[in-house]
């Protein structure tokens, strides 16, 4: 079984799971709750979870999962912006933005790969967080979520708060040619872990 199948039955799997314990840790069952999610007056994913919450006590897991039975999976989305990096390339970084684009252009073609822009930043996933992209003075920093980072690669300690417990280190991109081959490479692999 190849990668790409397994990996909707572990969604699937995580889902049975939440829906399992919900009537236990409720006191209601699943119809219920779908019920009560219908009757949501907000509109947005993030109000409805919101509303869930603190209306009615559930945790997010058992909310996003109600919400999905509810309403679709597809309504607890929140549409992609239309470009990503105008906020994060504003001002002064917006130099920096050719060398975003050529990262975010190689990543469209990793299979799964999704891109979410953040305050300040832009993050790459697949199922976990594998890239993000970070303006800095210094160049576009590139974090990449490798197991074990190679010596010799350029790599330095992505700086706070932008290291995670997965984005520990980075590349500094000062221009598109330092996107070159090698951390082509890099990219694809930290895609692959993920």
């Amino acid at each position: 079984m190849t990668r790409k199948a397994k990996e909707p039955d572990k969604i699937r799997q995580y889902i049975a799971a939440v829906e399992a314990k919900l009537e236990k840790a409720t006191g209601k069952t699943m119809a219920h709750w779908v019920r009560i999610a219908r009757k949501c007056p907000h509109a947005g994913p993030a109000e409805r979870l919101r509303w869930l919450k603190a209306e009615h006590g559930l945790g997010l897991a058992h909310a996003a999962v109600v919400l999905g039975r509810a309403h679709g999976l597809a309504a607890l989305e929140t549409p992609a912006p239309a470009d990503p990096l105008a906020r994060v390339f504003a001002g002064r970084l917006a130099a920096q933005r050719p060398i975003g684009d050529a990262v975010l252009a190689m990543a469209g073609k990793l299979r799964g790969a999704s891109v979410r822009a953040r305050k300040g930043q832009v993050a790459i996933y697949r199922l976990k967080q594998f890239a993000v992209l970070k303006p800095s003075r210094r160049g576009l920093l590139l974090g990449l979520a490798l197991g074990k980072y190679p010596k010799g690669a350029g790599f330095i300690e992505m700086p706070n708060p932008w290291r995670t417990e997965r984005c520990r280190m980075g590349l500094v991109l000062e221009s598109r040619k330092d996107f070159n081959t090698a951390a082509k490479r890099l990219l694809r692999q930290a895609h692959a872990e993920a």
